[in-house]
């Protein structure tokens, strides 16, 4: 932990009790990230759609975030609802599932762990929750809202709600 690649900077980050002072030489990016304390660089950081499972209430949307490695760095990364996606309730439909990627030429991660090179890329999709009640209930507005907002595509809209024709 420290700054990148300053030494010096790093050292004196630090109280005589080994906390981190991220509040006297650090500063949070636009996104919310403290970057300098580690060599990544915040590529993307957004909602990812189609990811809540269709319902009378539609499910929560997953969060898509893409990094950069500046220089050689080891990462861990570890998650969950990577195999299976989280489950509707009450009729609703499945979220989507999460996901890592990664960049060609990474090596493949043991355990969860594993080498970045600098330039390479990692994206950490992190799964959408499941819908509640059958999508056939929720009310036409909404779905029409979640359409234009590009939140849901065609083919969901029209199962979502088969009273709902403004495509």
């Amino acid at each position: 932990m420290g700054y990148f690649d300053n030494q010096q900077a790093t050292e004196e980050s630090f109280n005589w009790s080994g906390w981190f002072m991220s509040g006297d030489l650090g500063r949070l990016d636009e996104k919310g990230c403290l970057e300098i304390e580690y060599p990544l660089t915040v590529l993307r950081y957004e909602l990812v759609d189609g990811s809540g499972g269709a319902g009378r209430f539609r499910g929560g949307m997953g969060l898509r975030r893409v990094y950069r490695a500046e220089a050689d760095c080891q990462l861990r990364v570890d998650g969950s609802r990577l195999l299976t996606p989280p489950w509707g309730l009450a009729g609703g439909h499945p979220g989507g599932r999460g996901a890592f990627r990664f960049s060609d030429g990474v090596e493949p991660f043991v355990s969860g762990q594993g080498m970045l090179r600098g330039g390479a890329t990692v994206e950490i999709i992190t799964s959408g929750a499941g819908g509640y009640g059958p999508p056939a209930e929720r009310d036409a507005a909404a779905v029409e809202r979640d359409f234009a907002d590009g939140r849901i595509g065609t083919e969901i809209a029209l199962s979502a709600n088969s009273s709902w024709y403004h495509l």
